[in-house]
């Protein structure tokens, strides 16, 4: 009798398949962090086909802020927003832009809070942003002066100046919305102790501490927190800082293009304060009105008062040569 021998089973030893299954995972993750998966994809195809619609650049913009990939979520926000209408660039967008900044450490993410905030966006949340945007865009430039220092003292001093404008920024964005200020306080303090002394004791019912703190934001460029301050601030003041305080209103004037304000008050400003500064913005203005007699004249009087004034004299040839 005939005994057949009964086939062994085919062995498949567990190591190897636990090498299969983890090869196999690895390769999808290749698969999705490099290709992309079939919904990125898709998204990507579509704006590749369409890449002027900015409805489909804020879809894959918002399919990168979900998946936490933000330097993406970043381009394309920022293609969406230069294409779609001022009016259409709503809070929600913003904010998701600005937090992916700010996940990114980028200094940029400043440019967009202040929009958010002119907006009108969640003020709370805005100016929260703006304060932790301004302490960590300050220290990236304290660790680029550290390594050029040396190197290159001119573009050391140039970020020097830069540094002093943020500190600026976010003494008067704190100080104007009553959020505690300490760090920039101790900033400021080392920059410019005779501000800092006014600030530290600023009194919002105070007509000089409003216009000091009025002054730090047209230094700093804020000026729609500037106008408000030094408007209520002039009328009470005396002597050369109401001259002063007319001629810094002027000049958010003359950078808001409204040449004719900015006339009358650099006009005040000269009452009080007869300077160079003021003869020198009086003669642009002038020009900028089409009155190029009167800014001859100024300009002139300008030079009589400094000759060594370096941009007055290159306004005068610009006047003279007709540009």
């Amino acid at each position: 009798m005939k005994i057949e021998k009964r086939k062994s089973r085919l062995k498949f030893p567990w190591k190897l398949g636990v090498v299969y299954i983890a090869l196999i995972i690895f390769l999808f993750i290749v698969y999705f962090r490099f290709i992309g998966s079939p919904s990125e994809m898709k998204l990507l195809k579509s704006i590749a086909n369409d890449p002027t619609n900015y409805e489909k650049a804020l879809k894959v913009a918002d399919y990168y802020y979900i998946t936490e990939k933000y330097s993406r979520a970043i381009r394309y926000y920022k293609q969406a927003f230069a294409l779609m209408p001022e009016r259409e660039i709503n809070c929600e967008y913003l904010k998701k832009l600005i937090f992916s900044l700010m996940e990114m450490k980028q200094t940029d993410a400043i440019t967009y809070i202040e929009k958010g905030l002119k907006k009108e966006c969640n003020k709370g949340k805005f100016l929260n942003y703006y304060v932790d945007a301004l302490i960590f865009t300050i220290k990236k430039i304290e660790v680029q002066i550290k390594i050029i220092a040396v190197k290159n003292p001119a573009l050391s001093k140039k970020l020097s100046r830069i540094r002093n404008i943020y500190i600026k920024k976010g003494i008067v964005i704190t100080t104007y919305n009553e959020i505690k200020n300490d760090h920039f306080l101790n900033l400021l303090k080392e920059i410019d102790r005779n501000t800092y002394d006014c600030i530290i004791k600023y009194d919002k019912n105070n007509s000089y501490s409003r216009f000091i703190l009025g002054k730090l934001a047209k230094d700093s460029e804020l000026f729609e927190i500037a106008k408000p301050l030094l408007g209520s601030s002039y009328q009470d003041l005396q002597g050369k800082d109401k001259g002063v305080c007319f001629y810094y209103y002027g000049y958010i004037y003359y950078r808001e293009h409204q040449y004719s304000e900015a006339l009358r008050f650099y006009k005040k400003a000269k009452k009080y304060w007869n300077s160079t500064k003021v003869n020198y913005w009086l003669s642009k203005t002038y020009y900028n009105l089409g009155m190029k007699k009167r800014a001859i004249q100024s300009i002139n009087y300008t030079l009589k008062m400094d000759s060594n004034y370096q941009d007055a004299i290159q306004f005068k040839e610009k006047i003279t040569k007709g540009e």
